[in-house]
Order: structure tokens, then sequence, then C-alpha cells
């Protein structure tokens, strides 16, 4: 009896053990459900519904929720770097089912900016960049969190405050200036003649003659005839001179 009593708790410890080792590896192999293909109108649905339940409820912890630039405010076109990290000891696999970070404006989930990796290793680390649409208006509250496997964690949420992208710079162009330009000035310069060695001497230019002198205009018959009466009267004067100077000597004596 005793024997067979023992045979028994033999078998059925070895039965539990082999039970929890079968279950152990079940659950490390089974399998990671792909979910809606990116970008298909199915995800879009997917994430509208599931943000919004996301959105209603209080986070539960276990992700942290680091962004750069930090809360604050966030202008249209800019990139938001998303930050999450957990501890990989919280799970009991090398895989995370899924990360998903919502994306909300003004409360309300936005498909288009929400991101999702599945399955997601478990590394305790998931980064992706947020970017602000460049048609986004001033004043609406961006706000982004996420959730971990199926629901187990979620991180706290980080919220931007919306500022439209400045205009861009009016730029002025002025009319094109004409400018004219005047033909260069060519000037021709005669070489100077140098003189070969052994070459003659040239001969100097002669000097200018002198002026001719200017003769006196000749003179008619008329005036020579006054020529010769004056001669005359001058010779009358001349004698008549002489015989008064011999008659006062002829006197004196």
């Amino acid at each position: 009896m005793r024997r067979a009593l023992a045979k028994v708790v033999v078998v059925s410890a070895l039965g539990a053990v082999g039970l929890f080792a079968g279950g152990g590896a079940v659950l490390a192999a089974t399998p990671q459900t792909p979910g809606p293909e990116p970008g298909s109108p199915e995800q879009m649905s997917y994430f509208a519904d599931t943000c919004r339940q996301e959105l209603q409820r209080p986070p539960i912890g276990g992700v942290e929720n680091v962004t750069s630039p930090g809360p604050g405010r966030a202008v249209a076109g800019d990139v938001i770097d998303v930050h999450l990290t957990w501890d990989p000891a919280d799970w009991n696999d090398t895989w995370v089912e899924k990360v998903l970070d919502c994306v909300s404006v003004d409360g309300k989930p936005v498909p288009e900016l929400t991101d999702e990796e599945r399955p997601s290793p478990n590394d305790g680390a998931y980064d992706r960049e947020l970017n602000v649409p460049d048609n986004m208006g001033a004043g609406h509250l961006l706000c982004e969190l996420s959730r971990g496997g199926y629901s187990q964690t979620s991180s706290p949420r980080v919220c931007f405050t919306t500022e439209a992208a400045p205009p861009p710079p009016t730029t002025t162009t002025a009319p094109p200036t004409t400018t004219t330009t005047a033909a260069p000035t060519t000037t021709t310069t005669r070489p100077v003649a140098r003189a070969a060695a052994g070459a003659p001497t040239p001969t100097p230019a002669p000097a200018p003659k002198p002026a001719p002198v200017r003769a006196l205009p000749r003179t008619g018959p008329h005036e020579r005839l006054l020529l010769l009466g004056g001669g005359a009267a001058l010779a009358a004067g001349g004698l008549g001179v002489a015989a008064g100077a011999r008659r006062r000597r002829a006197s004196l004596r």
C-alpha cells in the first residue's frame, strides 16, 4: 500500500513539473500578432480607437517619457524627439507585444501622427521623431503618450502649445542697372628712332637765311633838279663867305 502511494506521489510530481515546463515553453514561443498593415485605413482606425481609450484613463506607469525639446511650445514644422524607457525585467519575454505612441490635438487622437512598433524588442528603450505639421496653427494643445503591451504599462503624457510657423522673409528684387561702358581710347606712339652702331650722324638742317634789306625807293627826275639847285645854292653861299673873309683881312692890313 505504501509502495503504491509512493508511486502515485512520484508520478504526480513529475506530471506537475512537466506541466509547468510545458507552460513556460508555450509562453516563450507565443507568436506575435502582426497587426494591421502600416499606413492602411485599418491601422488608422485602430490607432484612433485605441488612443481614444488611452486618453480617457490615467497613466498606469512603468514607462518613462522624455522629449526633446521638453514640454512647452512647439512651432509648426518642428521635430520633437521622443525617448521611452522601461525596465526589461518587468516582462518575461525577449519581446514586448507592441509599443504604441499616441498623439492628440486638443484632446482628439490624430492617427496620422501616431506611431507603433510591433513587436518591440524588450531592450528597455523606444525612440521616434514626432514631426509637427507645417500647417499647424497657433494655440492648439499637442500631446503625446505611450503604452506597452496590452495596456500593461503606459507613460505620462507630454504636451505642447503650438505656434504657427513664421512667414517667409520678403525678398525685394531691385531692377537691373544698365551700365554703358565707353570704348577705350587707342593711342599710337611712334617708336623713337635709335641710331644704329656705326651709322653716320645725320647732317643738321641749315640755318635760316637773314631777311633781305629793304632798299630805299628810287627818286624821279624832279627830285634830282631840286638836289642840284640846293647844291648850287650851297656852293654860292660858300663862295660868298670866302670873299667876305678876304675883305676883312685886307682892311686889317
